[in-house]
């Protein structure tokens, strides 16, 4: 699709936002123009009752497969700033989109136990355990580790101090705010 000059355009102009955000819209557009035959080309060219048409099928039939909620709002989100893009009028089209606060993927999801929690650290390695332990005890999501160009850091922890002696890492005594370097509270 980055062979179109014009979704090439959009798609720089998105990823000046979030390239992760750009790579997802482009996903979503390319996947309901190949479902439905259509070019982004011919989408930007529906008028009011084609692009509100053309969104109400496609979450219809996004849900008759069974798509979790999230996902068709994030197919919508993905056409209708294509739609902006191009100028196309989709400000006042609201589409309802179904079971959008629901999380099937995680719905039977459970929090490990201690002993399932230290079995998952000592199978890891040390960039791993780092991992798991923000995760597990920080409340940090897995993007934040995860990013190999703008994870978290040590520097991003002023309060963290380093014995080189021990090669321990502790916070200092009265040096944390009630609300931890990620934002929750403690």
């Amino acid at each position: 699709m980055l062979k179109d000059r014009e979704v090439a355009r959009w798609f720089g102009q998105v990823s000046q936002g979030s390239k992760k955000t750009a790579r997802v819209y482009l996903r979503r557009l390319g996947y309901a123009c190949d479902r439905y035959h259509t070019t982004p080309r011919a989408v930007a060219k529906l008028d009011r009752r084609g692009i509100r048409d053309f969104m109400v099928d496609m979450v219809n039939d996004m849900d008759s497969r069974g798509n979790a909620g999230g996902y068709i709002e994030s197919a919508v989100k993905a056409v209708k700033s294509w739609l902006r893009f191009n100028l196309r009028p989709v400000g006042e089209i609201r589409v309802k989109i179904p079971r959008l606060n629901e999380t099937p993927t995680i719905a039977n999801e459970v929090v490990p136990t201690r002993e399932e929690l230290a079995r998952i650290l000592a199978a890891k390695d040390i960039r791993a355990k780092v991992a798991v332990a923000l995760v597990a005890f920080t409340s940090v999501r897995p993007e934040v580790v995860g990013s190999t160009t703008d994870g978290l850091r040590l520097r991003d922890l002023p309060e963290l101090e380093w014995d080189q002696a021990s090669k321990k890492a502790a916070f200092a005594p009265g040096q944390i705010h009630p609300r931890n370097a990620f934002g929750t509270a403690r």
